[in-house]
Parts: C-alpha cells; sequence; structure tokens
C-alpha cells in the first residue's frame, strides 16, 4: 500500500509516523509472514509518501499513526489535506 498526503507546509508540520501501539498481521505460522514494514519520505515542501507492506493480508486495522503539527504562526480556519494514490518503482531494478 502507498500513498501521498498533500497539505500547506506553512500550516502544517510532518512530525513523523508512530507505529508503537499497532499490532503486526496475526499469523504466527512463520516470521515472514507476521512482519509489518511501513516508512515515510517528508519531502519538506507540503508532500509526504507512505508505504506499508506484510508477508501477509491486513484486512482491516490501522498500519501506523501519522503525526502533524499545527505550525505556531497558522491562521484559524480551514485547511485542505489531499490524499492520493501513489506509485512505488525501483528504476534501477534489474530484469532477467
Amino acid at each position: 500500500m502507498a500513498f501521498t498526503f498533500s497539505y500547506d507546509a506553512e500550516v502544517f508540520e510532518f512530525l513523523g509516523v508512530d507505529g508503537s501501539n499497532i499490532g503486526n498481521p496475526e499469523n504466527a505460522a512463520s516470521v515472514d509472514a507476521s512482519t509489518l514494514y511501513y516508512m515515510a519520505n517528508d519531502s519538506g515542501d507540503g508532500t509526504v509518501m507512505f508505504a506499508g507492506a506484510s508477508a501477509s493480508a491486513i484486512p482491516y486495522g490501522t498500519i501506523f499513526n501519522a503525526e502533524f503539527g499545527i505550525m505556531e504562526n497558522a491562521a484559524e480556519g480551514y485547511y485542505e489535506i489531499g490524499v492520493r494514490p501513489s506509485i512505488i518503482s525501483n528504476a534501477g531494478r534489474r530484469i532477467y
């Protein structure tokens, strides 16, 4: 799973991701099937790309929590936060 958040960087600050209270998928049959990985890539310009992967399906639930702060000088009001799907690719891959 991969998606991108877009937001006004003069209003919001990306603080990070927290998965400390999130359990791995329930499949104790093997270590490979019960490990959940996630990451975030903050470009610093109001765009954060997120990705998560697991060897087993995650039919529901929370993978991680994204934490944002509100800048001290932000004006009171309503602000849009965009969410769109992302595509993960490896341009340097070797095809055999």
